[in-house]
């Protein structure tokens, strides 16, 4: 009998997309004419071939295992392919037609494609060799099954993280933090207080002459009272060029000095006398003319703004938008980490989202934790440091290539928000000497702002092999936007990353940049990298790490101590998740059932107390053979997580969960009628007016019978939720998540059974 073919999703879509692709040149004889449109589809074959060859399967229907060699070529192949796709929609806007249908194709494809392309970019066989079927799969956004309790905490979040731990259908274990989508919210706050502070001044447009004038006063004066506060904050005064700079000024500006302000100078609620004595204080009177009520306002205003800001204070920089999502910025800048083949020096992001026990939703981004040890949050480990940190001539070409790297990504990307704090350091523990440096919370970036003229001054240094990257991806800057595609960033945000690419290009040819050789960097002091400016206070990411390095190593170390390595870190408490396809496991099963345990759990603990109620307030025995099937489920759930011999991680049609599945499906059937039962009891021996006519209506004459009314009403909603989780997959994403699972777990039977055929060759290299 034929094996079946593999075809995982992410390879039927592409078939999909490619057919689509052909079918527009077949109908359109205008498009059949469009040079860029059919170079597109020509590398869209040329590609789709060696990604079939790549996926070709052995004697036991197992496909190959993508070497180092293999996805490196894969990559370039893709970028070729991308590359054409971008020229053609380039090509596309400038001749009007962005919106066609062949156009809104071909970005479909090109979302398609940057996500393989960043996993391709990201695969490392030395530490797990996989498919590459495999490969595309864990491109897809990731969506995650929480069990009820966690998904309760990530509701409540605002801009908080929960950390968790993802354990993934291979049993591989992620760590990191989830983050809900986070928002500019503070700029249209900012803007509703000044306009109730200018209402608050009067109606310029008052019938009554005197006070539309008096009105009209009082409002400049408001304005100006915002210019002073303005040129005060960027640190002039009343002078000719300080009135310029302010008016030139942006509301991001001023948004952006009062957070600093609001955050770093004052304590508790901000009142009007603050803004009035720091302003005397410069010789500005300009607070004294505002009329109380709106200086009230204002005050007011400032101090809840000041509780609602994140803790992001360089926002402000990258001239976003009320409304612009942030978390996002993580993922374009791990997507642009792996285009320069630098993605070790960022904590990695991706998209992600996870459905709770109800189907709610929840969308964010996941970031994995950074490797290395958080100095920031824990300064008492400098001790275990060595003096000299920066170790011999190889470490330190490894430790300032990487400085200069970082600082690279952050300028094109628009980081505003690297400091000492912002890193992980990986730390030898036997000697103390610094391995390297991983980056995180990268989410203040990649707004469509640019860079003054000096800041190119202050990078210092890169090394000669990313000066050619950034050559390379400047001449062809449709690689850079490519590698952008279908991670949230609009496209003025885009067009700006360019910029910022060909500005830091013209830099190193201009020589604003110094060159050196990745195998002589190290030779240097890291203090002749510091800024060449005059002014002690500029920095950049080589001053700024050592001068936080070296004085805490003094500080920590104890001189007349023996060095001390590095102690084992304890790993982080965190809450695990389990992988979507648990939803079609047996372990999904069980998860079900833990949700009416867990009711009947509660339900026995309110009504304990109320049993000496029982015989006065009146019961059923429909209530009580209920509460019986709820404690026969929960006892169904122990005796699944007990027995050794339940394959928890078996598909619900693999034969051997088949009666697990029939067990659970007797045992919801029969909570689901004694539930049913007992409300419609209670429907007709109601003596609520008017009468329910149905359950929805039904309500306790008093709060004991509420809440067996409550308790009933839940069985039947988890019935209904595990009935409905158990039915065909309703949308594309759904059918297109179970069959990669089970495509997984076939190709994992097929592994299997080549290691027992041939033992010696048939399992996969794992390190």
């Amino acid at each position: 009998m034929p094996r079946k073919k593999l075809n995982f999703p992410s390879k039927a879509k592409r078939k999909e997309l490619l057919t689509a692709l052909r079918e527009q040149l077949e109908k359109d004889p205008q498009l059949a004419q469009n040079e860029q449109y059919k170079a597109y589809v020509n590398a869209w074959v040329a590609l789709d071939q060696k990604m079939e060859a790549l996926s070709a399967e052995d004697a036991n229907g197992v496909p190959k295992l993508l070497t180092n060699e293999e996805a490196d070529d894969l990559a370039e192949t893709m970028m070729t392919t991308a590359q054409a796709g971008e020229l053609y929609l380039a090509a596309a806007g400038y001749a009007g037609a962005a919106d066609s249908a062949p156009a809104q194709l071909a970005e479909q494809f090109q979302e398609y494609l940057a996500k393989d392309f960043s996993a391709i970019k990201a695969y490392d066989p030395a530490v797990r060799q996989l498919s590459l079927a495999e490969l595309q799969e864990n491109a897809r956004t990731t969506t995650i099954d929480l069990k009820d309790q966690t998904f309760e905490a990530m509701k409540n979040m605002q801009n908080e993280r929960l950390p968790m731990s993802i354990v993934n259908a291979k049993g591989e274990e992620r760590l990191g933090v989830f983050t809900k989508p986070t928002y500019v919210r503070v700029k249209g706050k900012y803007l509703d207080i000044i306009e109730k502070a200018k209402a608050a001044c009067g109606d310029p447009n008052d019938p009554d002459p005197a006070k539309a004038q008096a009105a009209a006063e009082n409002r400049q004066k408001l304005d100006n009272y915002l210019m002073a506060f303005r040129q005060m904050k960027a640190g002039v005064t009343s002078n000719q060029r300080g009135r310029k700079l302010a008016m030139n000024s942006s509301d991001d500006m001023t948004v952006g000095f009062l957070i600093r302000n609001l955050s770093n100078e004052i304590e508790g609620d901000l009142t009007p006398d603050h803004a009035l004595i720091e302003l005397q204080a410069v010789g500005i009177h300009e607070a004294e003319k505002i009329p109380k009520a709106a200086l009230k306002i204002l005050a007011d205003g400032f101090t809840e703004l000041k509780n609602d800001i994140p803790a992001d204070l360089n926002l402000y920089q990258l001239e976003l938008v009320d409304g612009d999502r942030l978390d996002n910025r993580n993922v374009a800048m791990t997507a642009i980490s792996d285009a320069f083949g630098m993605g070790d020096l960022l904590a990695r992001s991706e998209s992600m989202k996870f459905v709770g026990e109800n189907g709610e939703v929840t969308e964010g981004t996941f970031m994995e934790y950074g490797k290395g040890v958080d100095l920031y949050q824990k300064p008492h480990l400098f001790k275990h440091m060595a003096i000299n940190p920066y170790g011999d001539l190889e470490n330190r070409n490894r430790l300032f290539k990487q400085i200069s790297d970082i600082q690279v990504l952050d300028y094109i990307c628009l980081n505003k928000d690297r400091h000492p704090g912002n890193l992980f350091y990986q730390i030898d523990k036997d000697t103390g000497r610094l391995r390297g440096f991983q980056g995180i919370d990268n989410d203040s970036s990649c707004g469509p702002a640019r860079w003054p003229k000096y800041e190119l001054s202050r990078l210092g240094v890169v090394t000669k092999s990313t000066a050619d990257k950034i050559k390379a991806m400047a001449e062809t800057p449709e690689r850079l936007r490519f590698v952008l595609r279908g991670r949230g960033l609009k496209p003025a945000e885009v067009d700006a990353a360019v910029e910022r690419l060909r500005d830091l290009n013209d830099g190193i040819e201009k020589q604003t940049v110094k060159v050196i050789d990745d195998n002589q960097i190290g030779r240097y002091d890291i203090k002749d990298f510091y800024p060449k400016s005059q002014n002690k206070k500029a920095s950049n990411l080589f001053r700024a790490l050592d001068e936080y390095i070296a004085p805490r190593v003094k500080y920590y170390r104890d001189a007349d101590k023996p060095f001390e390595p590095l102690p084992d870190q304890p790993k982080p408490t965190l809450k695990e998740v389990a992988a979507a396809d648990r939803r079609y496991t047996v372990g999904g099963l069980t998860d079900e059932l833990g949700k009416v345990s867990r009711l009947a759990g509660k339900n026995e603990a309110k009504t304990f107390k109320e049993k000496l109620n029982k015989a006065f307030r009146g019961s059923s025995e429909y209530y009580d053979e209920m509460v019986t099937a709820a404690r026969n489920s929960a006892a169904l759930q122990r005796q699944l997580l007990e027995d050794r011999n339940v394959n928890k991680g078996g598909m619900l049609n693999e034969a051997g969960s088949l009666t697990t599945l029939t067990q659970v499906n007797e045992s919801f059937e029969t909570l689901q009628q004694k539930a049913m039962t007992y409300l419609q009891y209670k429907v007709d021996n109601s003596k609520m007016r008017p009468k329910p006519q149905s359950i929805e209506e039904l309500r306790g004459k008093n709060e004991y019978e509420q809440k067996h009314i409550d308790f009933a009403k839940n069985i039947l909603k988890t019935v209904s939720n595990y009935q409905k989780s158990l039915s065909r997959p309703e949308t594309e994403e759904e059918k297109a998540n179970l069959q990669a699972n089970q495509e997984r777990r076939e190709l994992e039977s097929r592994r299997a059974e080549k290691a027992r055929n041939n033992p010696e060759q048939g399992a996969a290299p794992q390190a």
